[in-house]
């Protein structure tokens, strides 16, 4: 009984491990205010081009497996370097209909829309 109750609790931290979804609450705190300010400080025309929203009404850490795996896969096809691949990121839900995402050791903001479809890259000026 000991053993089994042991084995599943080993189970559930392996896959918290090996979910595609970063979630540290203060680093996603900074990201969040990055890409908010990346998107209300920005020129609103250029940011409304790359079909990115000005000023969205909210940006929130994407918890969901699924959803984080998507955008993983989508960051990884923009590459065709092994080196550059990643297996876990920060994914938000910017607004209604688009993500960012700030892989591991990574400064650089991605956007997608709500396909997974890659819209821009940002870094902040920091």
């Amino acid at each position: 009984m000991v053993t089994l109750a042991l084995s599943a609790l080993l189970d559930a931290a392996l896959s918290v491990q090996a979910s595609p979804c970063l979630s540290n609450a203060d680093t996603a705190t900074a990201h969040i205010s990055q890409v908010t300010m990346a998107l209300t400080g920005g020129d609103s025309a250029r940011l409304v081009h790359l079909g990115l929203p000005y000023r969205p009404r909210s940006v929130s850490l994407v918890t969901d497996s699924s959803t984080c795996a998507s955008v993983v896969r989508a960051l990884n096809s923009t590459s065709s370097d092994s080196a550059t691949m990643i297996k876990r990121a920060y994914v938000f839900k910017v607004g209604k209909r688009n993500f960012a995402a700030v892989g591991e050791n990574t400064r650089v903001y991605i956007y997608f829309d709500d396909g997974f479809h890659w819209l821009a890259g940002l870094a902040p000026l920091d």
